[in-house]
């Protein structure tokens, strides 16, 4: 039988420095990118641009990389895992999550003036 499995691409621009957390003996980054959208309004001809704001988590040697290189306002291109996660909250609701899960991962600076590293969760880490 085999896996099935959604994976989406992502370029866009962190909104915030990346939050660290431990998981046991393991790292997790979590930050949000956003992704902007450029359309024509069909009412005014007008360019307009819609942004949409991606949950991103990052665990192990990706989330070592995103923690070293990742600020708010850095341009990011990603591949990863679309999962969603259910638990139940302190008043006993469920909640629901969807988040891109980092397979591979770039960072570049936030004036985009160089590639800080590119890190896949498959990879060596060479420092």
């Amino acid at each position: 039988m085999s896996a099935d499995f959604a994976v989406i691409t992502v370029n866009g621009r962190m909104t915030a420095d990346p939050k660290q957390f431990e998981v046991g003996t393991t790292k997790k980054a979590v930050f949000s990118v956003a992704v902007n959208r450029r359309f024509k309004n069909k009412t005014s001809g007008e360019w307009d641009k819609k942004t949409t704001y991606i949950d991103i988590v990052a665990w192990g040697l990706n989330a070592d990389h995103v923690i070293a290189h990742g600020k708010k306002g850095a341009k990011v291109a990603l591949t990863a895992n679309w999962e969603t996660d259910r638990y139940m909250n302190k008043d006993n609701e469920e909640v629901k999550r969807t988040h891109g899960n980092i397979t591979n991962v770039s960072i570049f600076t936030a004036r985009d003036e160089s590639v800080n590293a590119e890190v896949s969760s498959s990879d060596e880490v060479p420092f």
